[in-house]
């Protein structure tokens, strides 16, 4: 006899209980449209990762992670460039997921090999994909902020988006965020490390700052002088905690014709302070 099938729940209860990585298996998804994951290597991954076990999730998105580092590097050998691009961008992401998942596991000998795994794929991506590239570095204080200027391959309008990432996300997750949606539309991207983020804060120590216009401004300095960049066309995008960055810079900084935080923030303390016990908050 035929039985109807139980409704899915999955969506609604979630991939794990874990709150944290159970987002992590809906951004990967979310990335999905953008080429920077694909559905059934998210799927054939967490299913070989069980709750709790934060070693085990690290270390199955790093096999993947290097495995498709040696398919991009085998397509590249061959002059397959799409394939080769499409290879190390979900790479990237899923590099960024095994570095993530040793936070609080194992000193920095050990994490920071896996982050330059993820940046070095994130590297071979933008040197394969089907756009032009500028590696930036972006005066600030008394040192320089990474970054990249990608161009539409046919030529930009001179519409220009700068985009600031949130507390912890990689820059290839920034990529499917909004550059690979700015880029299909004409614009002119730029992604950079700021202080607290990424490169900056693993590698060289900096930590974040509130008064967020004290970079852009450098930063939208630079931009204003890179090729085909048009100074009153700028537009300016913020995810997670640069939900809070956007406004503090549009109110000093007045050179963006349009700007989106995503999505706004008002107090960066709220996602901290509900973890903590009230005794330590009060």
């Amino acid at each position: 006899m035929h039985r109807p099938h139980a409704n899915h729940t999955v969506f609604a209860d979630g991939f794990y209980t874990d709150a944290g990585r159970d987002f992590a298996v809906r951004l990967l998804l979310g990335y999905c449209s953008s080429g920077g994951a694909d559905t059934g290597e998210v799927l054939a991954t967490i299913a070989r990762c069980r709750e709790g076990h934060d070693l085990e999730w690290s270390n199955a998105w790093l096999a993947v992670g290097r495995r498709l580092v040696a398919d991009g590097d085998a397509s590249s050998s061959a002059g397959h460039r799409v394939s080769a691009a499409s290879s190390y961008l979900r790479a990237a992401n899923y590099l960024s997921q095994a570095f993530d998942g040793l936070d609080g596991l194992t000193d920095d000998a050990k994490r920071m090999p896996v982050f330059a795994e993820h940046r070095a794929a994130w590297e071979a991506f933008l040197d394969h994909g089907d756009f032009s590239v500028q590696r930036l570095a972006i005066p600030y204080e008394d040192t320089t902020l990474p970054g990249w200027y990608l161009t539409p391959a046919g030529g930009g309008t001179g519409a220009t988006l700068v985009t600031i990432n949130g507390s912890d996300g990689s820059v290839s997750a920034l990529w499917s965020a909004a550059a690979f949606a700015a880029l299909a539309r004409g614009y002119g991207v730029v992604l950079f490390d700021g202080p607290g983020q990424q490169s900056m804060l693993f590698e060289r120590g900096t930590g974040f700052r509130p008064d967020w216009e004290a970079v852009q401004t450098p930063v939208t300095d630079h931009v204003c002088t890179l090729p085909g960049v048009d100074p009153d066309r700028l537009a300016l995008y913020g995810i997670s905690q640069a939900g809070y960055w956007v406004p503090r810079t549009l109110a000093y900084e007045h050179r963006y014709a349009a700007a989106i935080a995503d999505p706004g923030v008002v107090d960066v303390r709220a996602s901290w302070l509900t973890h903590m016990p009230k005794h330590l908050t009060n």
